[in-house]
């Protein structure tokens, strides 16, 4: 027991005579107990066996009764009730063993007093069969009850918490990825920016480019054709115009450099060639000998008098 007067530890003796708030504290344990071994299920269906202090199942009761001056009697453990002669009656019921109660109970009271004493208190105590006893007997089927249900819990909550680690992990999974989608998200971002956004412009101004320079291929083709087409006549031209070359120094209709010229069919210069047959398919004269050969007969000629100064037969 130990007493309190006004919030400070006294003696019993101290509290005689005197006044104030009185508060007394009980403790009572069961000291019967010894060390036995003890198996149980962890929840997990693994057996376990630890040593345990098992007591001698005890149920007791610690009854006091407060003279007339103690008032405003308070308690939250004890059945209190009037004893008929203006003094309270105070009860606490215990059990002292386990898992129902407790090898240890503590428990007691406040009151106001003047001309204070310690009253007496009295415990009395027995053992008893929990598996016997009426008293017990419900509780103990309902904590051997509740034994197996929390076997049960325990291994759901050891399933849950095994899916909560997965879940933590897919969820770290998560978050990794969105960082890596967010960082290719910034890459995406940098690189239309930085480089397609550039070079689409660019493919932009190089179709412009291909358009422009497509329109004048057509222009070209276009003219290239009108220019292949004045070709082909001045080609037919030129093969008339060949005929009259087979007797370029004929005094009656000599040829001159311009119809020499413009037979498009001789090469340049062919120096082995024949001018008595300077067309000859097989060896024909170049431009070079038939302007040469031309020239030499129209010299002749001119010095000879058959032609004027003016190129016109006498």
């Amino acid at each position: 027991m130990t007493y309190k007067l006004d919030g400070k530890t006294v003696q019993p003796h101290d509290v005689v005579g005197k006044a104030g708030r009185l508060e007394v504290h009980y403790k009572v344990q069961n000291v019967t107990g010894k060390d036995q071994d003890v198996t149980y299920n962890d929840g997990t269906g693994t057996l376990i066996t630890e040593t345990q202090k098992v007591v001698i199942p005890m149920v007791g009761s610690l009854t006091t009764v407060l003279p007339s001056n103690f008032v405003d009697v308070t308690s939250k453990e004890a059945n209190i009730a009037g004893d008929g002669r203006g003094q309270t009656m105070m009860t606490y019921n215990m059990t002292l063993f386990g898992p129902i109660g407790s090898p240890t109970s503590e428990f007691g009271y406040s009151a106001k007093i003047t001309d204070g004493a310690i009253p007496d208190a009295t415990i009395s105590a027995l053992p008893v069969s929990p598996l016997d006893s009426p008293s017990f007997k419900g509780g103990a089927a309902s904590y051997k009850s509740g034994a197996a249900s929390g076997v049960t819990l325990t291994s759901g909550a050891t399933k849950i918490d095994a899916n909560v680690l997965k879940l933590r992990d897919g969820a770290q999974t998560l978050l990794a990825g969105l960082i890596q989608l967010s960082d290719g998200a910034t890459k995406l971002n940098t690189g239309l920016a930085g480089d397609a956004a550039p070079g689409a412009a660019k493919l932009a101004v190089g179709a412009g480019t291909a358009a422009s320079g497509a329109n004048d291929l057509a222009n070209g083709i276009t003219t290239a054709r009108d220019g292949s087409a004045k070709i082909t006549g001045g080609l037919g031209t030129a093969s008339s115009g060949a005929g009259d070359l087979a007797d370029p120094s004929n005094p009656a209709n000599p040829c001159g450099v311009k119809q020499g010229l413009a037979s498009v069919t001789l090469g340049v210069s062919n120096p082995g060639c024949s001018l008595a047959d300077p067309t000859n398919a097989a060896n024909p004269c170049g431009i070079k000998q038939i302007v040469d050969y031309v020239g030499g007969k129209l010299t002749t000629a001119s010095a000879t008098g058959e032609i004027s100064p003016r190129g016109v037969a006498r």
